[in-house]
């Protein structure tokens, strides 16, 4: 199978529109996962994964996502709030087949933690409703950009995050092959909000 041409140009356009919401806030995001990889990678989106864009937002400037909310949804960007034990933790948006997930960055100890939502039976880690993924400081205390057509996007440190997060990142593989197990990961139920 190609890769959806289409749907890329809705991310890409999404993209640009979630940004703007962003700067007029002046809340800063890094991108991240998939999209990183394949800008990285491939110069452009993974293929199978045209649809999904995953942001960081530091957790010092939680407090700031919800001035994206009104904003996005005037754009027609359909939004639901991510919470976790009463706080605000992370933004799904949808917008025409695109699909953007804003998790939280949080340094602890030694350590960052890239929260995510525990949901679904399938790779389901634990009993709480989310785990974080664990990264050394060196991913994060240096960050770099990388160009998207014309965006110039803040990314961690790139293939320090890419080897943590994906280990053998250089040989593509499709969401439908996996990229990486639960197993995989290195991963805590046991974290502070």
């Amino acid at each position: 199978m190609p890769r959806d041409i289409e749907l890329g140009k809705i991310a890409y356009k999404c993209l640009i529109e979630v940004k703007r919401a962003f700067d007029q806030i002046e809340l800063d995001f890094i991108v991240w996962d998939g999209l990183l990889l394949g800008l990285y990678r491939d110069g452009d989106q993974v293929k199978e994964d045209e649809d999904d864009i995953d942001l960081g937002v530091w957790e010092k400037d939680r407090h700031k996502l919800l001035g994206v909310v009104e904003p996005l949804t005037k754009k027609g960007f359909n939004i639901e709030v991510w919470r976790i034990e009463g706080k605000i933790c992370g933004l799904v948006l949808e917008k025409e087949k695109a699909r953007f997930h804003i998790a939280l960055l949080c340094k602890r100890g030694d350590n960052y933690y890239h929260i995510f939502r525990n949901h679904g039976k399938k790779n389901r880690v634990g009993d709480k409703d989310y785990f974080a993924e664990i990264f050394s400081l060196e991913v994060f205390d240096e960050l770099e950009t990388i160009m998207w057509k014309d965006l110039k996007l803040t990314t961690p440190k790139i293939e320090k995050f890419l080897t943590e997060k994906y280990y053998n990142w250089k040989k593509p593989r499709l969401r439908s092959e996996g990229y990486n197990t639960v197993e995989d990961l290195n991963i805590t139920t046991d974290f502070i909000l």
